[in-house]
This record gives C-alpha cells, structure tokens and sequence, in this order.
C-alpha cells in the first residue's frame, strides 16, 4: 500500500472520529449569549437574501463589526428558522475546516529546514496536532456553543492568512508575482478574521515572529523580532485610532462601572486565567470545564490569593525563556518559542485590559493549537530518538487521547441536555448567581414553576440587590398572580435604581429591559414602560431604546415629549426609515405638518414600502390622528404595534 493511500486513509478516520464526537451534541439547544445575539435578535431573523434586510443585519448586529458571524446566523435563520439543528451542522463544518488547517499549517511549518524533522515524520506529526487540537473536550465551548461561531470562524481565517503568508514565503525565489499574490491573500484574509472576532488583531504579530524564527536571513533575528514587535504595536494602534481612538479607549475602561472587579483587579486575575486554560487542555477532565465563571476567585491583590503570584513569575519564566529561544538553532527549543508565543500572545485581547468577562473557555481555541504543536512535535521526537523506550510514549498518547475522546463525548451530552448542563455547572460552582439564575430559566421551560422559583430565591439570597434576580423575581411572581409581593419587589427595584449609588451591572440593562417590554407589550402601561426605558438610557445610551422612548410617549398622546427621543435616534443612526418615520408623525401630531413632512420624505427614499406609503398618505390627508381614534394611531400597521424596532 503507497504511502499516500495509507495517509489517505489516516485522515479520513481522523475526520470521521471528529464528526462522530459531536454527533451527539447536533440537536443541544441555545444557551447564554445565544439568546440577545440569535433568539431575541430581529435582524437574524431575514425572509429572505435580498439587501435590505441583509444591510440591517450588518449595520444593527449586537456586536459591531463581527458582520460574517451574524450572515451566517441570518442564513441559519432563513433555512430553518430557530431549530438548532441547523446551527450546529454549520458549527461542526467550521469545526473540521479549522482541524483542516492546523493540519495544514503544521505540516508547512514540520516541513522547514529549520525544524529538520524529516519527511517521514512531518505527516505523523501534523496529523497528531490536529487531532490532539480537534478532539479536546475545552473545544466544545467554541464547536457547541452556536454563538461562538464567532471564536471558530475568525480562527479559521486567521489559519487561512498565515497558511497563505507561509505559502507566499515560500515562493518568494521562485515567483515574485505569485509570492506578492500570496501576501495580499494573507491581508484580505486577515481582514476577513477581524469582521468575525476582534481577538484576532495580533495575527500581524504572530506573521512577524515566525517569519524571523523560521525564515532566517543574516538579519539578527531577535533585532527583526523587535522590529516586527514594534511594526505590530503600531499597526494595533493604528486599529485602534481607526475603530474609534481615544473615545474606544475611553468606553473600554466605562465597562469596569458595571463589573464587580477593578481594572487592576481582573489585571492580575487573568494572570491565572492563562494558566488555568492550559491545566485544562494538559489534563483533559469535562467536569473542570463550564460556562458558567462569574464566581471565579478575583484576585485582590499580588498575594490574594498567593496564586497570583506564582501565576505572575510563570509569566516572566515563559517570557524570558521564548525571548532566549527564538534564537536557538535547537528545532525543539524553536517550536517550543513559537507554540507557547502563539498561545499566550492570541490571548491578550481577552485576557488582558478590556473589561470583559474573567474567564470563557471559548477564548482558549486558536491559542492552544500552539500547545498542540509543541506536544506533537516532542512526541514524534521523542519516539525517534528513543525507539527502545517509544512504548512508553505510545501508552502516555494513548492515555491521553483516551481522556480526550471520553471528554468530549461526555461533555457534548451535557450540552444537549439543558437541566443537566446546568446542575453539572452548579455542582462545580455552587455559588454561582448566574447559573442558579439559568437554572430557574431551564424550569420555566419545563414548566416547573416551583423549582424555578426556589433556584431564583437561592440566587437572591446570595445577592439580594441584583437588579437582573429582580426583575426576573417580578416577573415570576406575576405569572404566580401574587400582585403584592410583585409590587415589593418593584419598590424595591425602583429604590436602588432612583437613589444613585448602585453599581450596575452589564445584566442589570437586561432586567430593566424585561420590565420595560413587559408592561409595554404585556400589561399595556406605557407610564411604566417609559419610566424603564429612561432608566435604561441613563446608563446605557442604546439608540433603539430613544426610539422605544419616543414610541411609548406617543401611545400615552404625548407628542412633544416624544420629539427629543425621536431626534437622538435620527442623530446616531439618520438613515433608518422608521426613525424618520415616526418624527415625522410626532410633528404631524402636533400640527407641525411642514416639519413632519422632510422626515416622512426621507423615510421614503430610505424604505419605499407600500405599508410606509400608505401611512404617508394618511399624514398627507391629515386623517393620521383625531380624538376620535384610539391612541395608538399607527394601530393598522403591524410595524407600530411591537415595542422592539418594526420589522
């Protein structure tokens, strides 16, 4: 049997191996952030291809900027709705393209002269990393987890531009045109990682370290490391001027007001988090992983807890030790100076100054394909050079892909499984506010009304003045039909929120925002819904909320209170039709028909829809509005009859 059929065939069971892992995870339903980002997303939900809503989609998606994640959910969408099945199909696609390319990448980079690892074992090599990266249990919360299709595709990207800037390398004596063809692949396919996960920003970085570590001229590498540290630090800051300058510096430290840790705080924290990803991809074991780490220990200070310490000397052990590598002409030192770069500089954006949550096990993805490198390199070495001792080595490997395989098929049925998945969580953090709070969701959907209220009385125990437990506490006891105990706890909401020294929190917008649409949509009481929306808008100033602001005034026949919501929303973004729209309606309610009609105009060019037509045509004639008709004036057009934006 040829070599290239027995190579053949190694791939394919190593491809089918990775499907049938997550065979059992294909029907795992939404979890967490899937819920603003897919569920409670209306532009996701797209009838249809065409440009308009496609142009919605990109322009109002609830991360700016991460457009080809949120066309691949509105595609989802579009051909079955919000049935999971579907979304992790493309998930698991993802996922194997990405085991792909490690592969693929590897063996270019085992395939240099400067690794000499030889030809005979560059392919067990590169399969192994694949293999080893594509089977691990941590993976899962990036393969499972339906919104961080975000993390898999900007990796898949950001493996497609190096493996084209490798390639283009490569070319460089023989083709100068092909090479530059290569190297502007490598750009647009940089930029492509970027529209999926802003994370990937030191690809540019990364380029420059393996190019002076494996490409060696006579210039002094550890200078041309240097150069390409600053040529990368300055196009970060170039990034960042161009996304927003010194206001996106500005918002990034804003966050800290509503997190529970300071800046110095989740500083030296992360210093842990680092390490605590890589004991998890060393030791294989599903019940460390979760999705759940609001109660991760912060650290205080440099010795609360004394592991922040050591985590810090890690740091500089890791850092001193590649700085003196990169020069080695050792192939194993080398990969060594590459894999643990890799890992630790893909995870600065996350795991650094931005106010972001401490730990996600999602964020360890693309930085452990450099420990996956290191580890097949080592163990192919290792069994060549020590053939009579290499059976000790297959037991370690086998072991540990055991572990591996075990892991991810437990942990993905624990991902299909909403209770469980949550209980297992529980039992791993019991106190977690945010899982004992999702516990109470899952019973809700079972239709468990009692459990979930006992889940959320624990939750409000541990954390009585949580404005997000509250809100969800109201609610519940509404549906319970127990009014005065609802109205408490409204008081009490109300309190905390009116007497300026609470410190909010990111999911405190999300309750005031449940309560806001439940007495917009549910109880009818727009004196409420606008009393919500303004307190919302005080500590987050979302532009569609100006717009729900001015919606619900002009239900309460306010006009002229609506004017100034109506206007702020027109000022963050003019060009939508219905911001102009409802202005213009504002006006013409107020008798201000020359003002009205410019807006309504615009509204025109920017959605030349028959219902909006219609509407203007009833603003032209004068019969939008009279005391006869009820107060919600646009009551025949389905697009005034939501809080949330119209369709």
């Amino acid at each position: 049997m040829s070599h290239h059929s027995v190579r053949l065939k190694a791939f394919s069971v190593f491809l089918l191996c990775v499907i049938f892992l997550y065979l059992n995870s294909l029907n795992a339903p939404f979890y967490f952030d899937d819920r603003p980002n897919i569920l409670n997303n209306l532009y996701v939900q797209m009838e249809g291809l065409a440009w308009p809503p496609l142009e919605r989609l990109l322009r109002e998606n609830f991360f700016s900027g991460r457009a080809i994640p949120y066309i691949s959910f509105g595609i989802n969408y579009l051909t079955g709705g919000f049935h999971p099945f579907g979304y992790h199909i493309l998930n698991v696609i993802v996922h194997l393209l990405n085991a792909c390319l490690v592969y693929l990448f590897a063996f270019k980079t085992f395939s240099l002269p400067s690794l000499r690892l030889g030809s005979g074992h560059v392919f067990q090599a590169a399969l192994l990393a694949a293999f080893l990266w594509a089977v691990h249990p941590i993976q899962t919360n990036a393969a499972t987890y339906i919104v961080q299709r975000m993390t898999s595709l900007s990796a898949m990207f950001f493996l497609l531009s190096f493996i084209a800037y490798i390639q283009g390398r490569l070319s460089w004596e023989d083709s100068m045109k092909k090479s530059m063809a290569w190297f502007l692949s490598s750009v647009l396919l940089g930029v492509l990682s970027l529209a999926c996960k802003e994370n990937t920003a030191f690809l540019p970085f990364l380029i420059l370290a393996y190019d002076c570590m494996f490409f060696r001229g006579a210039y002094p590498p550890r200078r041309k490391f240097f150069w390409g540290l600053l040529a990368a630090a300055l196009l970060l800051l170039a990034m960042v001027e161009w996304f927003g300058g010194m206001s996106m510096i500005t918002r990034v430290l804003n966050n800290y007001a509503y997190r529970d840790f300071t800046l110095q705080e989740r500083l030296l924290t992360e210093m842990r988090v680092v390490f605590h990803y890589l004991g998890q991809l060393l030791v294989p074991d599903p019940e460390r992983l979760t999705l759940y780490y609001d109660s991760y220990p912060i650290s205080r200070s440099f010795f609360n807890p004394w592991s922040t310490a050591v985590s810090f000397l890690g740091l500089i052990l890791a850092a001193v030790s590649i700085f003196f590598s990169i020069s080695s002409n050792s192939p194993g030192v080398l990969i060594y100076a590459f894999g643990a770069l890799w890992y630790f500089v893909n995870l600065i954006m996350e795991s650094s100054f931005l106010g972001l949550e401490l730990v996600f096990e999602h964020r360890a993805y693309l930085p452990s394909m450099g420990i996956f490198l290191i580890m097949s390199f080592w163990i192919v070495r290792l069994k060549s050079i020590f053939t009579k001792q290499k059976h000790y080595v297959n037991c370690f490997l086998a072991l540990f892909i055991f572990l591996e395989l075990f892991g991810t098929v437990l942990r993905n049925q624990y991902w299909s499984n909403k209770a469980a998945f949550h209980q297992h969580a529980l039992d791993m953090a019991p106190e977690s506010i945010r899982v004992l709070s999702s516990l109470s969701l899952v019973y809700i959907e079972l239709g468990d009304m009692q459990a979930s209220r006992e889940f959320l009385e624990k939750a409000l125990e541990k954390k009585p003045d949580d404005i997000y437990l509250l809100a969800g506490y109201f609610l519940m006891l509404k549906d319970f039909k127990m009014d005065k105990e609802a109205e408490q706890i409204l008081f009490k909401i109300d309190g905390l929120v009116e007497n300026g020294g609470y410190r909010y929190r990111v999911t405190d917008i999300l309750g005031l925002q449940e309560l806001a649409e439940m007495f917009y949509d549910k109880e009818k009481d727009y004196k409420n819904a606008i009393k919500y929306l303004n307190y919302i808008i005080r500590i987050d100033k979302i532009t569609n909320n100006f717009f729900k602001l001015g919606v619900g005034y002009l239900n309460l026949n306010q006009p002229e209170k609506a004017l100034d919501p109506f206007k702020k929303s027109i000022e963050r973004k003019p060009d939508v039709a219905e911001y102009n729209f409802f202005l213009g309606l504002a006006y013409k309610m107020l008798g201000r028909d020359r003002e009205a009609i410019p807006y309504v105009k615009r509204a025109l060019e920017l959605s030349p829809r028959p219902a909006l037509i219609k509407d203007f045509r009833r603003i032209m004639s004068g019969r939008v509005w009279s005391e006869k008709r009820p107060r919600r004036p646009w009551a025949a057009s389905p697009r005034g009859t939501r809080m949330i934006l119209p369709e």
